[in-house]
């Protein structure tokens, strides 16, 4: 893994000026396909990286944070100062045809977008498609994580909309199934995006991401 990231650091990144991160959602959760990127402070960075993720026509674009620390292929590559569009498309450990198709048309925009490819880039208007919904989950509130272990109860659906204190999900006591399941409930208004795929469920583990619903003045 050292020699890898040390690879990409040092020779990969230095050569490219936009760096393309395709993630289809893992394992454990389920997600809105969409593309996305972090917030990153440098604007004139920050709006190519905008142009770059609704290049790939997903009805739905997220701008993240990483809960879970620091490290990550992206977080270096913006450091560089590179355009960085990534995306989570799938999750569950399944990817449908229809991400495949996603995935392939989307990419292939993206680097027509960036001058890679030749060609007329297609936009959500050419496409005959409504425009995209832009999310923003930002705040560490907007991921819930589960209070106890047990067994993961998901009572809303991807893309279902939320308020704040709506119950969103349920923790059940393998120890103690006697007692009364854990509520899960949203932090904030706003959008289902992820939920937990599996049901075995661990304290601390990441359960429901609710994202609330931004314009893009507020991103570029």
């Amino acid at each position: 893994d050292r020699q890898l990231a040390h690879f990409l650091s040092t020779e990969l990144f230095p050569l490219a000026d936009v760096v393309v991160d395709i993630h289809s959602g893992g394992r454990s959760g389920l997600g809105l396909p969409w593309s996305e990127m972090h917030w990153v402070d440098e604007p004139e960075q920050r709006r190519e990286m905008v142009a770059g993720m609704l290049a790939w026509n997903t009805d739905w674009c997220c701008v993240y944070i990483d809960i879970a620390g620091t490290g990550l292929l992206v977080g270096e590559a913006e450091r560089q100062g590179k355009t960085v569009v990534s995306t989570e498309l799938g999750g569950g450990g399944h990817v449908t045809a229809a991400i495949h198709r996603l995935a392939r048309s989307g990419l292939a925009n993206v680097l027509r977008h960036f001058g890679v490819l030749a060609g007329e880039v297609e936009t959500r208007e050419s496409l005959g498609l409504p425009p995209q919904t832009l999310l923003m989950a930002t705040d560490v509130s907007d991921y819930l994580l589960a209070p106890v272990s047990g067994l993961f109860e998901t009572v809303v659906d991807l893309g279902q909309r939320v308020g704040e204190g709506d119950l969103v999900g349920r923790i059940h006591s393998l120890e103690r199934p006697e007692l009364e399941p854990e509520p899960i409930v949203a932090g904030n208004d706003g959008v289902v995006c992820v939920v937990r795929a599996i049901a075995t469920t661990e304290q601390g583990d990441n359960v429901v991401v609710v994202a609330r619903e931004a314009d893009r003045s507020e991103l570029e």
